[in-house]
């Protein structure tokens, strides 16, 4: 449909919910009977009766993308046109979907199964479902694929409503072989000089998100599924690994001194000389290090994720203490999510959120022992997790900038794409239900 509009395609606007209560997204198409004389097209948004972000893109653009565009601004569709000459993910890796076991799942049973609400950005979950040995060995020809190390990406992408409209993907690295259900995506390299730690920190980068939901999903608003069809379609840097081993090793061991020392500028610095630009703002291929960079994020990532672990551990033995303290499970009591984030909160905060829900709870909140033994908990936690939680804040922004650099975007286009990410921290996730 798509190859037979394009070329009598004169006019493209998102109208996205157009009515009230409407369940599919909306655009406006205009066309004629004959082929277009005009080597662009008129694109727009309708945002609430009002005609917004009005940009003329070339029809072959259209065709480079294989999606139809509406909403960029021409500052931004500048920055995929720079990575046209990009290879892209399907040249070193596949996808493959997790199983459909719904039917066979328990809250017990001897094997552990993932749903898309199991990954993180950099972490796994502990999960929720089970099944049995017998139903496991009755599937296992059909379960061989999972059990083996991997990359895990939610199936179903995250879309984040406010304060703008973006999504979030999200990834982590299996590294004992899981099973998963169909709302999770599992990832197999097929060039074994890549790192699978280097495919999440970009798959888990602002730009991979901001990129998808631009230039893979246009701005969608319904279901975002990520299959192989996208993953083709995301760009990745080409990497050349021509580096001397012996000069690869000793910057990379450099670069993870300077990280440990929280040297964080320097290793931007080292960065930027590894991936030299001429006068043009093109890299010098020639001169170029981008094979210390993959393994510099390969790095990263792999800390991320065991601080993340960190993170978790010491999460979970608060809320076990917790939950044995008050005799009443974390999950059935309101703001339950809150609860389980308790080190943003104040003291005060979590004891009203637990004293709101005294009914669900069997012992006496306002005793002094239990008040006390509280706080020297919550407060012991959150003397662990705060230098854990800034540093995993921290380690996350570098690689954003690492990957900005990786991908050859300039200082204005950088903004560009971090104006078009601000998160609140009340943002909404709508397909949140979707992964589970």
């Amino acid at each position: 449909m798509r190859d037979f509009i394009l070329p009598k395609l004169w006019v493209y606007a998102d109208a996205s919910k157009a009515f009230e209560g409407v369940l599919l997204e909306q655009v406006v198409v205009v066309c004629s009977k004959k082929k277009a004389s005009i080597d662009f097209i008129e694109t727009a948004e309708f945002m609430e009766k009002i005609i917004t972000n009005k940009t003329r893109i070339k029809r072959e653009i259209f065709s480079d993308f294989s999606i139809f565009i509406a909403g960029i601004s021409d500052s931004e569709l500048s920055i995929p046109l720079k990575l046209l000459e990009c290879d892209h993910f399907d040249k070193v890796c596949y996808i493959t979907r997790g199983f459909l076991l719904q039917d066979y799942l328990s809250k017990s049973g001897e094997v552990m199964v993932f749903r898309g609400d199991s990954i993180g950005r950099y972490e796994l979950y502990p999960p929720r479902d089970f099944i049995t040995l017998k139903n496991f060995q009755m599937f296992k020809n059909k379960l061989n694929y999972m059990l083996q190390p991997k990359i895990l990406i939610q199936n179903i992408v995250a879309h984040i409503t406010q304060p703008t409209d973006h999504i979030i993907m999200m990834s982590t690295y299996d590294s004992k072989g899981v099973i998963n259900l169909d709302t999770i995506c599992n990832i197999f390299l097929t060039d074994e000089k890549f790192s699978p730690y280097f495919l999440v920190s970009l798959f888990n980068s602002r730009f991979i998100s901001w990129y998808a939901y631009r230039f893979v999903y246009g701005k969608a608003i319904r279901t975002m599924h990520f299959d192989q069809y996208h993953l083709e379609k995301l760009p990745l840097p080409i990497i050349n690994f021509t580096t001397p081993s012996k000069e690869r090793t000793t910057l990379l061991e450099s670069l993870k001194s300077k990280y440990i020392a929280n040297e964080f500028d320097k290793i931007l610095k080292i960065v930027e000389e590894c991936l030299p630009k001429d006068e043009k703002g093109n890299f010098i291929t020639e001169k170029e290090k981008n094979d210390v960079i993959h393994d510099l994020l390969a790095f990263l990532a792999e800390r991320m994720i065991e601080m993340n672990k960190e993170k978790n551990g010491e999460t979970k033995g608060f809320l076990e203490w917790l939950e044995r303290e008050i005799k009443t499970e974390i999950d059935k009591l309101t703001n339950r999510t809150k609860l389980k984030a308790y080190y943003e909160l104040k003291f005060d905060e979590l004891l009203e959120i637990l004293k709101k829900n005294k009914k669900k709870i069997s012992i006496t909140l306002s005793n002094r022992e239990f008040q006390d033994n509280l706080k020297k908990e919550f407060e012991k936690s959150k003397v662990v997790l705060s230098p854990l939680r800034k540093k995993i804040e921290a380690t996350d922004k570098l690689i954003d900038q690492i990957v900005y650099e990786l991908y050859g975007l300039t200082d204005e286009e950088i903004k560009i794409v971090e104006s078009s990410l601000s998160i609140d921290s009340n943002e909404n996730m709508n397909e949140e239900s979707e992964n589970e």
